[in-house]
C-alpha cells in the first residue's frame, strides 16, 4: 500500500519533472545571454555609427571634404546670376590678457593692443577709395558663453567696426552650430542673397580650419590647415564664383596679413606728438 509520505516522495522526485525544470531554467539564461549580446552589439554599431558622422571632417582626407561641399553648393537649384561673387572672411579674436596680470577677466576680454587692433579694424573696411577692403555686409561672433565662464574676445573685435558701419553682430553661434552657420552662408550664395557680399566671422583659431572645411576650403584651394597660434595678424580669405550652370560654383581661399602696427596706429591717433 502506497501511504501519503511514499505519494509525495514518488511526486517530487520525478526524473521527468527535474529534467523539464532544468531545460526551462538553461532556456531562459540562453534567451537573456542572447538579448545582452544583441543589446551590446546594437549599442556598438551605434556608437561607431555616432562617432563616424562626429568625426568624418577630421579623418576625411581634404580633397574629399572639398568634393563633398563642391557637391552641395551644385546641388540642387541655385538662383545667383552668371558671374556673382562673393567673399567670406575668417578672423582670430583680438590679444588677450598680459604677462603680468592673469585671471578670469583679463582671459576673457581683449588686453590694450587687441583694443587697439579692433580700431585698427575699422581703417580697413569702406566704399572710399582708400578702405583696403569693401564694407561687409554680416558680422558674426563666436558666442561668448562657454561652459563655464563667458569669453567676449570675438564681440569686442568687432564691436568697434559694427558701429562704424551700423551693422549688427550676430553672436547666436556657438562652437557646436559652426554646421548651422556654414549651411545658412553657402545657402545664401545659392539663392543670390550674399552676390557682391562681403561676410566676416571671427571665431576661435582652433577651430577655424574646420570652419573653413565646411565652407568648402580647404589645403587643396588655398585654406591652411592650422591657424598659426601665435598671431593675431593673419586673416583668410574665401572666394566664390558662380561661373554657369556647367561649371557651376568654383571656391578659392587666400591668406592675408592686416598689416597692424600698433606703434603706427598710436601715432595716427595721436599719440606721440609731444
Amino acid at each position: 500500500m502506497i501511504t501519503k509520505k511514499d505519494t509525495y516522495n514518488h511526486s517530487s522526485r520525478d526524473p521527468t519533472s527535474n529534467t523539464i525544470a532544468i531545460e526551462n531554467i538553461e532556456n531562459v539564461q540562453t534567451t537573456k545571454r542572447n538579448t545582452t549580446n544583441k543589446l551590446y552589439l546594437a549599442a556598438i554599431l551605434i556608437l561607431v555609427y555616432s562617432t563616424t558622422i562626429l568625426f568624418f571632417d577630421e579623418f576625411t582626407p581634404a580633397s574629399l571634404l572639398l568634393q563633398r561641399k563642391l557637391v552641395d553648393l551644385n546641388s540642387g537649384k541655385t538662383h545667383a546670376h552668371r558671374g556673382c561673387e562673393g567673399t567670406v572672411m575668417l578672423m582670430r579674436h583680438c590679444e588677450k590678457q598680459s604677462l603680468v596680470t592673469d585671471n578670469e577677466w583679463t582671459h576673457g576680454h581683449c588686453n590694450y593692443i587687441g583694443l587697439l587692433r579692433a580700431r585698427f579694424l575699422t581703417t580697413l573696411f569702406g566704399n572710399g577709395t582708400t578702405h583696403r577692403w569693401p564694407t561687409p555686409t554680416n558680422l558674426y561672433a563666436l558666442s561668448p558663453q562657454r561652459k563655464h565662464h563667458n569669453i567676449s574676445r570675438q564681440i569686442e573685435t568687432l564691436t568697434p567696426l559694427s558701429n562704424t558701419t551700423q551693422i549688427p553682430i550676430n553672436s547666436s553661434y556657438h562652437k557646436k552650430d559652426s554646421k548651422q552657420l556654414t549651411k545658412s552662408i553657402i545657402q545664401g550664395f545659392k539663392n543670390g542673397t550674399l552676390c557682391d557680399t562681403l561676410t566676416i566671422i571671427c571665431w576661435d583659431h582652433g577651430d577655424m580650419p574646420k570652419l573653413a572645411k565646411q565652407l568648402g576650403c580647404t589645403t587643396d584651394n588655398g585654406c591652411p590647415m592650422e591657424y598659426n597660434s601665435i598671431t593675431y595678424d593673419e586673416v583668410w580669405q574665401i572666394r566664390y564664383h558662380y561661373n554657369s550652370k556647367k561649371v557651376g560654383w568654383e571656391v578659392f581661399g587666400s591668406v592675408f596679413d592686416f598689416g597692424f602696427d600698433p606703434l603706427m596706429f598710436s601715432k595716427k591717433l595721436g599719440k606721440y606728438n609731444s
